[in-house]
């Protein structure tokens, strides 16, 4: 008579799963791991497996170990243990895996199955921001600068909120958006580029910060860029001097 070369009976798997929580775009590690009771590893055989299935992976979540197809990755026996995830770029919130342990003969399977929660933390992206102001012309009447800012968020999953501020305005200059100068009756021209710095009496060069923040809806996480521009009088220092002096 043959002697199978598998057990006729045998328990159902453990399985054996650590994991721990992550940050937005950081891969974590988990140790994923399962053995069937009263079996050593030189029990198993081409018609003895054991095999686990992590199931319910999200699209673009990617592991180093596995064969990966839709949303399941499978381990063989031998790539049991420590295992790497990366998450989607720019998720964040909570992942749901579910594991899946098979132990399977011929004659046989049978399936212990948990579920693990990974939480993966929100961490605002630094934004982009570009600024140019125009020299200005000493002899002009106007008593405002345009402001040229083009910022935009990065992380373009909707989780951050944008905020544009101008700091280091010296006393008695005020920033203002579109066409609103808080009270005066001075106008932006027509190719407006949104923001303007107003001033009363002679223009005084300085250095205008303007810091773009993004932060996180979720948890306040926030990331900045601060671009300094100089806002001054357009020609050289001397000859201006000597126009304005005569």
């Amino acid at each position: 008579f043959l002697i199978a070369d598998f057990p006729l009976r045998f328990e159902t798997p453990i399985i054996d799963a650590m994991y721990s929580d992550t940050s937005e775009d950081m891969r974590t590690q988990l140790y994923l791991s399962a053995f069937i009771p009263d079996f050593d590893d030189s029990s198993y055989t081409e018609n003895f497996t054991l095999k686990l299935f992590i199931d319910d992976v999200p699209s673009g979540f990617t592991f180093n170990k596995g064969n990966h197809r839709g949303n399941r990755v499978t381990l063989e026996r031998e790539e049991f243990g420590d295992i790497w995830m990366m998450p989607k770029k720019d998720f964040s919130g909570v992942v749901l895996l579910n594991i899946t342990a098979q132990g399977a003969t011929p004659r046989e399977i049978k399936m212990a199955s948990k579920q693990i929660e990974i939480k993966i933390e929100a961490v605002a992206d630094i934004p982009f921001v570009d600024v140019s102001v125009p020299c200005y012309h000493w002899n002009s009447s106007k008593k405002i600068i345009p402001v040229t800012v083009q910022s935009h968020l990065t992380d373009l999953d909707g989780s951050e909120n944008l905020t544009i501020i101008f700091s280091n305005l010296p006393s008695g200059y005020r920033s203002f958006y579109e066409n609103v100068v808080n009270g005066s009756n001075d106008t932006a021209p027509s190719n407006s580029p949104g923001w303007f710095i107003s001033f009363d009496g002679t223009l005084k060069p300085f250095v205008l910060n303007v810091i773009a923040i993004a932060d996180e809806k979720s948890n306040g996480d926030e990331a900045n860029k601060t671009v300094a521009v100089d806002v001054a009088f357009c020609g050289k220092v001397h000859e201006i001097n000597a126009l304005m002096h005569g």
